[in-house]
């Protein structure tokens, strides 16, 4: 083998390795929206639960937090090594589901179609495209500040 085939397969090899590393990393389109008229929900804090498996994420093992611009869209970073199911939640919002503790997403299904949440609050609804996660909130009632 000559010099310049070594450096060209040496070079070839780095470039596949970089690609590989990449396609473990992926960033998923949060969209929260009011569920009561569809309208974002700007410049909010969200904390999302991470994990390997739905349980895990919903017994909210590990989190990370982004917040949303004006347009109510956040962008999240995720490790599929170490990020395969997701939880969303928003101080002060509920989330439009029934049963939002026992709700987890999962990773792969959002990268390749997409995923919207039900809407509990209206019939708003919204459909996301590959790699966008669409979420349904509302503000808490004062009785439900008071349970906290």
């Amino acid at each position: 083998m000559n010099y310049l085939s070594w450096k060209m397969g040496l070079g070839i090899g780095v470039l596949l390795m970089g690609v590989t590393a990449m396609a473990q990393n992926v960033e998923i389109a949060v969209q929260i929206l009011d569920g009561r008229n569809g309208k974002p929900v700007p410049k909010h804090q969200l904390v999302v639960f991470t994990g390997l498996s739905s349980d895990s994420a919903k017994r909210h093992e590990a989190n990370t937090s982004i917040t949303t611009d004006k347009d109510g869209l956040a962008m999240l970073k995720v490790s599929v090594a170490e990020t395969q199911w997701i939880q969303v939640w928003a101080n002060g919002l509920v989330l439009c589901q029934a049963n939002p503790d026992d709700y987890s997403l999962n990773v792969d299904a959002i990268m390749k179609a997409g995923v919207s949440t039900p809407n509990t609050c209206s019939s708003t609804v919204r459909e996301a495209a590959a790699g966008r996660l669409v979420v349904f909130m509302r503000p808490t009632h004062f009785r439900e500040k008071n349970k906290e």
